[in-house]
């Protein structure tokens, strides 16, 4: 009986010891990554990947190299461990001044009028384009959206005043790749894309000097654009910068 009583009392510490020798040979608990927001040009080390890879649903905006996470363009990319864990990434832009525009190739004039991020901006429409424009007061940074005879948007431009040249210079190597730059037509002229591959860019920009005290850039949807070459850009963006120097800034 006494033999019983022992073996009953011996049976908790007995499971208990089944138990703790299961979970050291179970499976590994992998530790889950946060979400990294860091600024252009930052690294980051990441503990919890360890020896592992990450690769990037988008590697034009980030990288990753032995433990550190590199802010290669700014942007938001989701990223993924050879183990399978995910982790959102997004890369801030270090210029605040010149300010990030709404681009969907898909929405039309509609929808820019209700939802661009400037609040009221000026209807300079005509009967071949319409072209939204804004003009920050403090700065005289302008921005303008224009739009097919069918309403869609073809092409955005951003007019920055000679003061602001530094920043316009960062804000194009944070976003863009340049691919070419050649003078035409007395204007210096610069054509680039937001990705390593132009197959897989959503953006292209050209950049003009059309006078001494103003710098623009055209953005454009790339599949507008027949090849990465800039004189295949040249005669569509020509156009929009033409159409968009019709309205007055002032420097």
């Amino acid at each position: 009986m006494k033999k019983t009583y022992y073996l009953l009392a011996m049976l908790p510490l007995w499971l208990l010891s089944c138990s703790s020798g299961s979970d050291d040979n179970g499976p590994e608990v992998l530790k889950p990554i946060n979400d990294v927001s860091i600024d252009y040009g930052q690294e980051w080390f990441i503990n919890e990947v360890g020896d592992k890879k990450v690769s990037f649903e988008n590697d034009f905006i980030a990288s990753f190299k032995e433990g550190k996470l590199y802010g290669d363009h700014v942007g938001q990319t989701l990223a993924t461990t050879t183990d399978g864990r995910k982790f959102n990434v997004t890369v801030k832009s270090t210029v605040s001044l010149i300010k990030d525009m709404e681009i969907d190739w898909d929405k039309d004039a509609d929808w820019y009028w209700k939802n661009n991020p400037f609040g009221t901006m000026q209807d300079n429409g005509n009967y071949n384009k319409t072209t939204y424009t804004y003009q920050d007061p403090t700065t005289k940074i302008a921005y303008a959206y224009t739009f097919s005879p069918k309403r869609k948007l073809i092409g955005a431009g951003i007019f920055v005043p000679i003061a602001y040249v530094t920043q316009l210079g960062t804000y194009l190597k944070e976003r863009f790749l340049p691919v070419s730059t050649e003078s035409i037509s007395n204007e210096i002229f610069a054509a680039g894309f937001n990705a390593y591959d132009p197959d897989k860019a959503t953006m292209v920009f050209g950049l003009s000097i059309p006078n001494l005290s103003t710098y623009q850039v055209t953005i454009m949807n790339p599949k507008d654009a027949s090849s990465a070459k800039t004189r295949s850009l040249e005669s569509e963006m020509k156009s929009i910068l033409k159409h968009n120097q019709s309205f007055q800034f002032e420097p």
